[in-house]
């Protein structure tokens, strides 16, 4: 690699994305051999970002995508490096090199994600501990994540796969799919949990988890207990934000509504994608659903969250909104 190129290479850091186009990718050719810095597109900021626990190795003709050990970074020149043993990390006082439980003053004391309670280098409520340093929580489906624990913070089981050399988490594997709701995204369970089974629900509100339409009441998907409306739950269109259907005699064209007096209930249902993903209308040719229905009317998480606890036969299950904060 030519040095005025190499030079060239770092100037990307902190640029936009689209200004600046030269900068080395997982499969790229190269020449000679040698580390390089792994430079990323960030989705969420538009700017190229370095991934400082990853790094590219020119193997033959082809750079390949490396990993740093576990609590270690790639610094240019140096290759990984475990900070616990660099000099500078072994003051505790000195300004911005405070890991988790290192004595403080000021939050500049401590390295990023962190806070200075009590004496002592604590981790943002944002963010979650990985050997005394603190990485950003991230949520299912969304890239940013280094580790599992990122995920799992947020949704229990959830995982920090490679996507395009972009870590982003992603629901359990076979039992979990991810969807969109106003608040974020979920992970939703394909098992029914009443049966055991993974046979398709489509109509899944999990609350309890993987119960989905079986389950009586605001604590599943919503039922029109009027006749005329059908024995299927209230359907919708997802991404729509109609109030009043737009085919008259047909329901789940628009957001969520009563079929029955037609009044808009989007304000405290989700209209939440089918769980797998199907046209309700083709799906069910003989019910009165629309034509772009293709969602399930949900609890929102305000409303799912004032439900009353409702005892059991099992001591514990799961429900839709995991607290990450306390752990339930």
């Amino acid at each position: 690699m030519l040095f005025d190129v190499a030079a060239c290479y770092m100037e990307c850091v902190d640029q936009y994305c689209e200004e600046c186009h030269f900068y080395f990718k997982v499969g790229d050719k190269c020449v000679q051999q040698g580390t390089h810095p792994l430079l990323l597109c960030d989705p969420n900021t538009s700017l190229i970002r370095q991934k400082e626990s990853s790094y590219l190795e020119c193997n033959g003709s082809q750079l390949e995508l490396r990993e740093c050990p576990p609590g270690s970074y790639y610094e240019d020149g140096k290759g990984c490096v475990d900070p616990t043993i660099e000099p500078f990390m072994q003051g505790l006082s000195i300004s911005g090199s405070g890991r988790v439980g290192d004595v403080c003053q000021y939050n500049t004391d401590c390295l990023g994600g962190m806070y200075c309670s009590g004496g002592v280098c604590t981790c943002l409520s944002t963010y979650i501990m990985r050997e005394y340093y603190c990485y950003e929580k991230v949520n299912p489906n969304q890239p940013g994540c280094t580790y599992d624990v990122q995920c799992e913070a947020v949704w229990p089981g959830a995982k920090c796969r490679m996507d395009s050399s972009v870590g982003t988490c992603r629901c359990p594997e076979e039992t979990h799919i991810a969807r969109e709701t106003r608040d974020g995204w979920v992970c939703v369970s394909l098992k029914d949990h009443s049966t055991g089974t993974t046979v398709p629900l489509y109509f899944v509100c999990p609350l309890p988890e993987g119960a989905g339409f079986k389950i009586v009441g605001t604590a599943s998907a919503l039922n029109d207990p009027n006749p005329a409306a059908g024995s299927l739950p209230v359907g919708c269109t997802v991404g729509s934000t109609a109030t009043v259907e737009p085919v008259v005699g047909l329901h789940g064209g628009g957001a969520c509504i009563w079929p029955s007096d037609g009044e808009y209930i989007g304000d405290i249902y989700d209209c939440i994608q089918t769980s797998p993903h199907v046209n309700l209308g083709t799906k069910f040719p003989l019910s009165p659903y629309a034509p772009s229905a293709d969602g399930v009317c949900c609890p929102s998480r305000a409303l799912a969250c004032i439900q009353p606890q409702m005892t059991g036969p099992n001591p514990t299950e799961p429900r839709w909104w995991y607290n990450s904060v306390t752990g339930t």
